[in-house]
């Protein structure tokens, strides 16, 4: 894989478009897209909201306590909203009470699946229709505790490609934690012609799973294990437990104690003015978001005590061997940073969302962004998304203790139509006393991915069948030439109409001087197109300089999204250089 020329500030006119934001410390760049308020405390009527955020191929969901809202991906515009209540009646479950939500969408199986928990004893099961949400769900309610003696809080979801895992946690009556269940469904189940339930397996409070475990969201597409993983910071270990076996009759592997480096549970986090300060952990330490599996990694982001603050340690783990690839703390001398999720994309580019505040700054969203070159993670400095703007105190006293509760998670996740583009939800302060989410879009670096298949060349001329490298989208619109190399062929990008000869001499460009390929890029609302090319031209003369052609050029993952402006009026094009005189 090919990484080229990441600097878009040096194409003019790009900072007219959008956003674009440089994370200090790290080389990667970031342009910001759609970044709206959603949800908020006057239409939830909940505290804490629970954060969760889903994004399919048209749409975004966002459910949280309280409500349900769906938005158009394009522009964010709402066109389905509803209590969450409603949502589960709609789904076909008589509810009373359902709270903590989550929600993921399923690329593989072009599904939403949701989760709730329903006071005392159900999980509530969710699956839409179709890959569009406002196309109806099917629910269900699972009872998660047989014996009557534990009500069901803290529902978590995550998934693999056979099964749908479920945790929760189980409070006593008296509100003592007695356990961890698990609850497995299988996929093919679920998204059958009729959905159903009827082979789910729960495991009753099971306490190898720890407090507050965390089903990981496989990204990979494997068949299992399922992962099932707990914070234990404060001890200095994760837990990982494992969902084996055929998903009709799964069985649980464990537990595995990962050793991680202690840390102690996080401090409330300051705001400015007198109210009192944000609670941003438990008594232990643990996940606010659902690891993910990503190229056999696992990544997983939870908020721990750095110097008296909240920050965040983030863990990268090897999911066959069980190794700690890399572990780091994302700390800030000013700022607290709280409730954070994590999302990884397959080139190593990390995103975490969370929210941070100081004794200057109101609750606020943030994004900290990351990229992982010869194994190692960089990351930059908090980049706000919204800031804050008032105090806040909704709290209450438990136990004699006040809670000014804030969270209890959030979600950071990658676009599944296009894997440089990530979306987060994170939760700051609208108006006194009043919290609200953004839901932002966050677009990283300027690559497209593309395949080539050239024409065979001469016996004096090989030529690789397959060239695959990465363009960099912004040198398309640029008005120079610039040159980068995919296995062993020279591309060269210029702008529509422009000729080599047009651009530096063409001895600069290779050594003997000849570009052969002419290639007219399709072209969309929001940058290039994934599919074939427009046009591949062979035995064309442009400025004297003859094309060997090419079968075929396809896009395999679209641009960030460059402006319509950018799409059309400067119409990319891309040659590819093989010898004079050797045309297919």
């Amino acid at each position: 894989m090919f990484r080229w020329l990441r600097s878009w500030h040096a194409v003019p006119g790009l900072m007219l478009l959008a956003p674009l934001l440089v994370a200090p410390g790290a080389a990667l760049e970031v342009e910001i897209g759609l970044n709206f308020k959603a949800g908020d405390l006057n239409e939830s009527g909940f505290i804490p909201p629970d954060s969760q955020l889903a994004v399919g191929e048209e749409h975004l969901v966002e459910l949280l306590n309280g409500r349900y809202a769906v938005y158009r991906k394009s522009d964010g515009l709402l066109v389905a909203s509803s209590s969450l209540y409603e949502f589960w009646t709609d789904a076909g479950v008589p509810v009373s009470d359902p709270f903590d939500p989550r929600i993921l969408y399923d690329a593989r199986v072009r599904r939403w699946f949701a989760v709730s928990a329903e006071f005392p004893y159900h999980l509530l099961v969710a699956v839409s229709h179709t890959a569009d949400p406002t196309q109806g769900w099917s629910g269900f309610a699972i009872l998660a505790d047989s014996s009557g003696l534990v009500w069901t809080d803290f529902p978590m979801l995550g998934l693999d490609d056979d099964s749908l895992q479920v945790t929760a946690n189980m409070f006593t009556f008296g509100d003592s934690f007695a356990a961890a269940s698990a609850l497995v469904i299988p996929k093919a189940d679920l998204v059958s012609p009729t959905p159903t339930v009827a082979n789910a397996t729960i495991f009753e409070r099971i306490s190898q799973l720890g407090f507050a475990p965390q089903p990981v969201v496989d990204l990979d597409g494997t068949g299992g294990p399922g992962i099932l993983l707990s914070d234990f910071s404060l001890f200095g270990f994760v837990v990982r437990t494992d969902v084996v076996g055929d998903p009709y009759a799964p069985a649980l592997v464990g537990p595995t104690l990962l050793p991680t480096g202690g840390f102690a549970v996080p401090p409330p986090a300051p705001q400015p003015g007198s109210k009192p300060n944000l609670e941003t952990g438990l008594v232990l330490t643990r996940f606010a978001s659902a690891p993910v599996l990503r190229d056999g990694s696992i990544w997983s982001v939870s908020t721990v005590d750095a110097g008296g603050r909240a920050a965040l340690r983030w863990l990268e783990i090897d999911a066959e061997t069980n190794e700690i690839l890399q572990t780091g703390v994302i700390s800030h001398p000013e700022l607290a940073l709280y409730y954070g999720s994590i999302a990884v994309n397959e080139r190593g580019q990390v995103v975490i969302g969370c929210s941070g505040s100081s004794e200057t700054r109101f609750p606020s969203s943030y994004a900290i962004v990351g990229e992982t070159e010869g194994g190692v993670t960089t990351f930059g400095e908090p980049i706000l998304l919204r800031a804050g703007e008032a105090d806040y105190d909704q709290g209450y006293y438990e136990g004699g203790v006040y809670r000014n509760r804030w969270g209890d998670y959030s979600a950071t996740v990658v676009d599944p139509t296009d894997s440089r583009v990530f979306w987060t939800i994170q939760e700051f302060v609208l108006a006194e006393d009043v919290w609200a989410t953004q839901i932002t879009e966050l677009r990283l670096g300027n690559e497209i991915e593309v395949e080539i298949d050239i024409k065979p060349g001469s016996a004096g001329n090989p030529v690789n069948p397959r060239n695959r490298g990465v363009l960099p989208v912004a040198l398309l619109g640029s008005a120079s030439f610039a040159v980068a190399d995919v296995d062993g062929a020279t591309l060269v990008f210029g702008p529509l109409g422009a000729s080599p000869s047009g651009g530096p001499a063409l001895e600069d460009v290779n050594a003997d001087g000849f570009v052969d390929l002419l290639v007219h890029f399709r072209t969309q609302a929001s940058g290039i197109a994934a599919g074939d090319a427009q046009a591949c031209l062979g035995g064309e003369t442009l400025g004297g300089t003859r094309f060997i052609g090419c079968d075929s050029v396809r896009v395999v993952a679209p641009s960030c999204g460059l402006g319509f402006e950018i799409a059309f009026a400067l119409g990319p094009l891309a040659w590819l250089r093989a010898r004079r005189g050797r045309v297919a």
